[in-house]
């Protein structure tokens, strides 16, 4: 796509004295990015979704040209209003992960070098925050967290439609038929005037789709709509609606 044609990342300011040179967007593909766990590690995630590349070349005094000190800080500043964080930097790059419009966004910032840098991003809608629609990632965080954690799907029947067409995650059905000891727990989170019966309302729509795959399920899905009770930030934040709506689909042993 020609420069003159590309949308930048709308919700970023680009810095001062830059041009675009390039630009190249894709409605899928994916991209592997690296971020630092919990212990400090390097580790490499893999993500798929709405794509986006765009170069920059600084148009000012080339004696003053921005670095890669000056530009990480710069982007992390931007990115701050959408609960952005810098999630990974080495020498030659810097990788950040925000939320923006309904949508979970990876941004990896590469230093070329001679004023010009290359910002990618991949952004999925109505994806899960602490794992993606992959049946690999899922039965991860299962065993770790005994939870997974879905945003972006209340009150959007498509999204949700998605989510259970989806090949990965129909594989899941053989997982659950395989743990039969075990109660699954829907709980929705929402915030929003009436929202207990809002919750209860999506948590219900959510706990049909795994009926259908048969009537085992029927007696192991146990749907909690708890409204605005816990959210995991402060409601008056900016984005807290985004952060704090979710559905959670815990994992429980039989007692």
């Amino acid at each position: 796509m020609a420069a003159e044609k590309c949308t930048p990342l709308a919700e970023i300011n680009l810095p001062t004295k830059h041009k675009v040179i390039t630009c190249q967007q894709k409605a899928k593909n994916t991209l592997h990015f690296k971020r630092f766990d919990a212990a400090h590690d390097v580790i490499d995630i893999r993500k798929r979704g709405q794509y986006r590349q765009v170069q920059l070349n600084f148009t000012g005094d080339w004696m003053v040209t921005p670095t890669k000190i000056q530009l990480v800080p710069y982007y992390l500043d931007q990115l701050r209003k959408y609960n952005g964080k810098l999630i990974f930097e080495d020498d030659y790059r810097a990788t950040y992960k925000y939320y923006h419009q309904g949508r979970s966004i990876w941004l990896e910032v590469h230093f070329v070098g001679d004023g010009i840098h290359i910002l990618k991003s991949i952004s999925q809608l109505g994806i899960v925050r602490d794992a993606q629609y992959n049946l690999a990632q899922i039965k991860s965080r299962m065993k770790r967290y005994g939870k997974v954690v879905f945003s972006g799907l209340e009150l959007n029947p498509a999204a949700m439609d998605k989510v259970f067409e989806s090949e990965d995650f129909k594989l899941l059905k053989t997982y659950l038929y395989a743990h039969k000891g075990q109660k699954y727990y829907l709980t929705c989170h929402i915030q929003a005037e009436n929202a207990y019966v809002i919750s209860q309302h999506i948590c219900t729509a959510f706990a049909e789709k795994f009926l259908d795959w048969g009537d085992d399920f029927d007696h192991n899905i146990h749907v909690l709509g708890v409204g605005a009770a816990s959210p995991l930030i402060n409601p008056k934040k900016q984005n807290a609606v985004q952060k704090n709506n979710r559905i959670e689909l815990v994992f429980r042993m039989n007692d």
